[in-house]
């Protein structure tokens, strides 16, 4: 009885503490949702769909309080699988994979930290088709990637039927309307290329797949940049140098146009860093610094990085004395 009583008050005061922590900030941020209950609806492929197309796109409803969805694919089904064709973790409501004929059966569940749904399983059967009604799907660079590190792993999933891919490479501008002016226009029979790029600039590339009697489609247009140039050096805006200023103060520096982020430095009078939070990185042009320190002198600088990941040259150095 004793021990019993004893983990009710646990208990109590732990439901207490919650209560009190909610009172001043989201409960959310502690405590998720359970999603036990809830269950996934698959929209597409419907279950028991037959198809011709290689590459399928499944897709369902999302789920309240999810953080995530686990895809899973076997052949030809769980009960008796012969296969695992694919199992992942995607943060999205769909998820595109290309298939060879066969018999299959896909599965989605949600997640979040705490729980998790029962599995919805759909049935898929993909038969044997022309590849000149198939497309090609892309794996990496992902679309949109911005990168200081050459060379470029281009890469693509293999396609039922295919002896060869037709690989083109273009600048963004460029948009594949002369073949003669393309950067790479070639056919080879693997599925992976090595792209070293000449020039700071964003690029284009596709892909479609051959056999001795057909083509496919070509791939949907992914792109990528290369910048290897980092961002000029940044210059401060206040405080003025070497001036007496009250805490908090904030410090403002002037916007560079390539910059994705900054790294403030703040240190002592002696240039030895100001603390283990320093350098800290922001996102925005200012950062309100807090001393209770007076007549302190502060040194601070400001770097910027860009999208690529390239750091600029520090800015000069001020200083200002906490008064």
């Amino acid at each position: 009885m004793y021990l019993e009583l004893k983990r009710m008050k646990g208990l109590m005061m732990t439901a207490g503490i919650l209560i009190l922590v909610c009172l001043f900030t989201s409960c959310s941020e502690f405590i998720e949702e359970s999603i036990e209950d809830e269950t996934v609806h698959l929209n597409a492929p419907a279950d028991s769909a037959e198809s011709n197309k290689y590459l399928q796109s499944f897709w369902w409803d999302p789920v309240e309080y999810a953080r995530s969805y686990r895809i899973q694919i076997v052949r030809p089904s769980f009960d008796h699988a012969e296969e695992l064709i694919l199992d992942s973790l995607t943060k999205d409501a769909h998820y595109s994979y290309t298939l060879e004929p066969g018999t299959y059966q896909w599965r989605v569940r949600a997640e979040n930290s705490g729980s998790k749904t029962g599995y919805s399983t759909h049935t898929l059967i993909v038969h044997e088709a022309s590849l000149g009604r198939q497309q090609v799907q892309l794996k990496s660079p992902a679309n949109g990637l911005v990168s200081n590190q050459p060379p470029f792993a281009i890469s693509w999933y293999s396609l039922y039927g295919s002896t060869e891919y037709l690989l083109q490479i273009d600048r963004s501008t460029g948009n594949f309307a002369n073949e003669q002016d393309l950067l790479v226009n070639t056919e080879i029979q693997n599925t992976e290329y090595s792209f070293n790029p000449t020039e700071d600039r964003s690029y284009i590339w596709r892909v479609k797949a051959k056999n001795d009697t057909a083509e496919s489609k070509w791939s949907a247009v992914y792109s990528f940049a290369y910048d290897g140039t980092p961002p000029s050096k940044v210059s401060l805006r206040s405080p003025v140098n070497a001036v007496s200023v009250s805490s908090p103060v904030t410090l403002q520096w002037d916007a560079l146009s390539d910059a994705k982020k900054y790294q403030l430095n703040l240190m002592k009078s002696d240039s030895s860093p100001y603390g283990p939070s320093f350098p800290v990185t922001v996102t925005g042009t200012s950062y309100v610094f807090t001393s209770t320190n007076r007549g302190e002198q502060v040194l601070w600088q400001v770097r910027a990085i860009d999208a690529a990941g390239n750091v600029g040259p520090y800015s000069d150095v001020r200083n200002f004395t906490v008064q």
